[in-house]
């Protein structure tokens, strides 16, 4: 089973938290294929069964630059039989703490892309560390096995 894990990063912390997702995901057996939004064509989202966008929050909760061009595509694709998580970084002292996973969930949503669990919203405030995304991406590979198995 193939998926696509697809980030937006401005500090490096979401790109590294991806880099973790697609491990544990790796660790179920699952292939997967890995790109920045800055460098991945938005029509190529229909080529997987299973999305999982990962982007950074900025300013009053938006979403990075790099995503904007995927974000308008995604509200004229059908992506209906697809499955789909979203997970980002921020910090809670901000307004509108990670609504990039918000924004980003609804667009799937919109898309007719199931969604396999909540997004996971990682407070930055005092770092990134691994623990706090691992468990979130345990529970995502054992979603995408229990459906394509």
């Amino acid at each position: 089973m193939t998926l696509l894990i697809l980030y937006a990063s401005r500090s490096g912390n979401t790109e590294r938290a991806s880099h973790w997702v697609a491990d544990v995901l790796s660790s179920y057996a699952l292939k997967v294929h890995f790109h920045n939004a800055q460098d991945y064509q938005p029509h190529l989202l229909t080529q997987f069964p299973v999305l999982v966008l990962g982007c950074s929050t900025i300013g009053e909760g938006d979403l990075l630059p790099a995503f904007f061009p995927w974000e308008k595509t995604m509200r004229e694709l059908s992506l209906t039989n697809v499955y789909g998580a979203a997970f980002g970084t921020g910090a809670p002292r901000y307004r509108y703490f990670a609504e990039a996973v918000t924004i980003l969930e609804n667009r799937l949503k919109n898309m007719g892309v199931e969604l396999l669990l909540p997004g996971l919203k990682i407070d930055t405030s005092y770092g990134l560390r691994r623990e706090q995304v691992e468990p979130w991406a345990h529970q995502l590979g054992q979603r995408v096995l229990s459906l394509f198995s």
